[in-house]
């Protein structure tokens, strides 16, 4: 199961807990971070090593709202262009991106969409956003709306805020889909 982690301004977690996060979700991550009214997303890193010393400046400058997934593969491939975010876009190529910045909203999720058939080259939440989510791209609050029917956990992140299902957990401030990175496998519900 992947895990999504937001840091509003003023937070910060502990290099522990990144690799924690990453020892059971450990195929692939990214952060995404808001300035100056834009997004900007760094995916696509399949070594902790590589992603920490690559990100862990804009991981712990608290002045910016990021967020970190960790992808545990359970639809579609383990590759550089399947780690989350996804702009909300029906473009492939879009999809694919693996460092960009944008204004087009972005979207990543904690769970698996059951009936979705993913489309080939794609994963269940590609193809969500592909054929269903895009309509919404310019009406965020029906978007979470939706989101907040189903069970997986969505993160969206627009150029001035973002926004989670009603069931992320909160601790400190921080914002987890779940906590099953500080969790013996054997002892989840």
């Amino acid at each position: 199961m992947c895990v999504i982690i937001y840091m509003p301004k003023g937070k910060n977690i502990t290099k522990k807990e990144l690799q924690d996060a990453w020892n059971r979700n450990d195929d692939g991550a990214s952060i995404t971070y808001l300035k100056n009214n834009e997004i900007h997303v760094k995916k696509g890193y399949m070594n902790f090593n590589e992603f920490y010393n690559d990100c862990k400046k804009l991981i712990f400058d608290d002045t910016l709202e990021r967020i970190l997934h960790f992808r545990l593969t359970s639809t579609g491939a383990t590759k550089l262009e399947q780690t989350h975010p996804y702009p909300i876009s029906q473009n492939i190529r879009d999809l694919n991106n693996l460092d960009y910045t944008t204004t087009t909203p972005v979207a990543m999720m904690n769970g698996t969409i059951f009936s979705i058939e993913p489309e080939e080259g794609l994963n269940d939440t590609m193809t969500y956003i592909k054929y269903y989510l895009y309509q919404y791209k310019d009406e965020i609050s029906s978007l979470m709306n939706i989101l907040n029917e189903g069970w997986p956990r969505w993160a969206v992140i627009t150029s001035e805020k973002v926004f989670l299902t009603d069931n992320f957990l909160e601790e400190n401030g921080i914002y987890y889909s779940n906590f099953h990175h500080r969790q013996d496998p054997y002892e989840w519900n």
